[in-house]
């Protein structure tokens, strides 16, 4: 119920009752028409205040209906843009977190894509050129035998010779590099040598010295183990049973010398051309400054710069384990032709043996007639 019926309701109450004082006081007797006409008037005012304050609070209650509308409408409007700001806020706030998050996971691979491109081992550039120059001098050694063979060793395969002039060249080259005090005071030799007792020296087989004095000194050595070449065959002996007699023993002998001449002229190019290069190699791990340069470097290599160090001293050890190869395949080649020389000498004594044995036999059958 309205304010405004509440006052009607009011008014039409009192109207009421003062119309029904009216009648009760003028059924006691001395109504006077002056008094009801009163009542009547007062009535009909308050009936028509009442209905103009009602007005007025009504018209008063609209307004401020609209206000309160108003003010709603504003405030959720309000409460609209903060939360439309909060969630533009939020998403900002998840976005720029998201791309710290990216970029710091971008640094992050950045970082070790640098670290690892930077991390390749102590000095990478020194050492592909320690194994490049180590893959080279292999290669020369490995070539250069079959070829030092032929023009160094003077009784190699094959190869026939005076043996007077060769004495003469060997005697000559003794005075002038190799003469000892000794020779000195025996007189063979006027002076000293460059190189004392050095075509006897064989552990000059093992130096590194590449200087020409020390190459011919090691060369010397080699040609006095092997030996004088053999001589030619007189033209008109060549082909008749004992000159091919004379070749197939040659034959023999150059086979069972050339494997002395090969691993020595391989020790001595070896000793030449790959130690070297191959101690420079394990001297960056092992024994020399560079080596503690290089444990030092470990400490601030990543794990791949440490793994690849270790694959190139595993690499290093596998060259190694070649080279050790390649030497107890000549060595076992050597015992082979040693046992073979040792069973051809005992079959020469069984025979000649077995034929004292016929001989006695055959002197005894003899001595019974």
């Amino acid at each position: 119920m309205t304010r405004t019926h509440r006052l009607k309701k009011t008014a039409v109450t009192f109207v009421a009752l003062t119309s029904s004082a009216t009648v009760a006081w003028a059924s006691c007797g001395g109504t006077e028409p002056l008094v009801v006409t009163a009542a009547g008037a007062a009535a009909t005012a308050l009936v028509a205040n009442v209905g103009a304050i009602g007005a007025q609070l009504i018209a008063t209650d609209t307004v401020q209906t609209q206000y309160m509308i108003s003010a709603l409408k504003v405030m959720t409007q309000q409460l609209a843009q903060s939360s439309e700001k909060n969630t533009r806020v939020s998403t900002q706030a998840e976005e720029a977190l998201a791309s710290v998050v990216k970029d710091v996971s971008d640094r992050k691979l950045v970082d070790k894509i640098m670290l690892d491109y930077s991390s390749q081992g102590f000095d990478p550039c020194g050492q592909l050129t320690g194994v490049k120059t180590l893959a080279k001098a292999e290669t020369t050694a490995r070539t250069a035998v079959p070829t030092r063979l032929r023009t160094e060793v003077e009784a190699t395969g094959g190869r026939y010779g005076v043996q007077a002039d060769i004495l003469r060249a060997r005697e000559d080259q003794h005075r002038k590099l190799f003469c000892t005090q000794a020779d000195v005071d025996a007189g063979v030799c006027s002076s000293v040598g460059k190189i004392p007792g050095g075509d006897t020296n064989a552990a000059l087989i093992f130096n590194t010295d590449t200087s020409a004095d020390m190459v011919t000194a090691r060369n010397a050595v080699i040609n006095n183990i092997i030996g004088m070449p053999d001589a030619a065959l007189p033209k008109g002996v060549v082909n008749t049973p004992e000159g091919s007699a004379y070749v197939l023993e040659k034959k023999k002998k150059d086979a069972y010398l050339g494997l002395a001449a090969n691993s020595l002229k391989s020790l001595q190019i070896d000793t030449e051309t790959l130690n070297a290069p191959m101690a420079e190699r394990i001297g960056q791990y092992f024994g020399t400054s560079r080596a503690m340069q290089w444990a030092q470097d470990q400490a601030s290599q990543a794990q791949r710069g440490v793994l690849v160090d270790i694959v190139k001293i595993q690499g290093l050890q596998l060259k190694q384990l070649e080279q050790n190869l390649r030497s107890n395949l000549r060595t076992e080649a050597n015992l082979a032709a040693l046992l073979e020389l040792e069973n051809q000498g005992g079959q020469a004594q069984l025979a000649a043996r077995a034929e004292q044995v016929a001989l006695a036999q055959e002197a005894a059958r003899k001595v019974a007639r």
